[in-house]
C-alpha cells in the first residue's frame, strides 16, 4: 500500500526519466500492481499517462516478453478499467487504447 502511495505521487514523466536506462522486473510488477489498485476510477488518466511512460523505461521490450501471468492479469484489469473510463468520458476517445495495450502484449 505504502509502495502504491509512493508511486502514485511520482509524475509520470519522472518515471520515465528514473528508469530510462533501466527498469527492474520486480518495480515493472510493483507499478502495474499500484495502477490496478489505486488510480481508478478518479485517476484513469494518470494511469494512461504512467503506462505510457513506461514504454519509454529501459530493456521495456524485454519485460513485457516475460510477464509472468500476475503482470499479464494486471494489464487485463488495468486495460479494462481504461476502456470503462473511456467510455465513461474521464479518458478522451481519441485515445489509442488499443495501441498501447499492444505495446504490453
Amino acid at each position: 500500500e505504502e509502495f502504491s502511495a509512493l508511486v502514485h505521487r511520482i509524475e509520470p514523466s519522472r518515471l520515465q526519466q528514473l528508469f530510462r536506462s533501466s527498469l527492474p522486473a520486480e518495480i515493472f510488477t510493483a507499478i502495474l500492481q499500484a495502477i490496478e489498485s489505486r488510480y481508478f476510477p478518479e485517476d484513469a488518466t494518470r494511469a494512461l499517462e504512467t503506462l505510457r511512460a513506461l514504454t519509454k523505461a529501459g530493456h521495456f521490450t524485454i519485460l513485457t516478453m516475460c510477464l509472468e501471468r500476475k503482470d499479464e492479469t494486471a494489464l487485463a484489469s488495468i486495460f479494462a478499467q481504461l476502456k470503462t473510463a473511456q467510455e465513461d468520458g474521464l479518458i478522451a476517445a481519441s485515445e489509442d487504447l488499443g495501441a498501447l495495450r499492444k505495446a504490453y502484449s
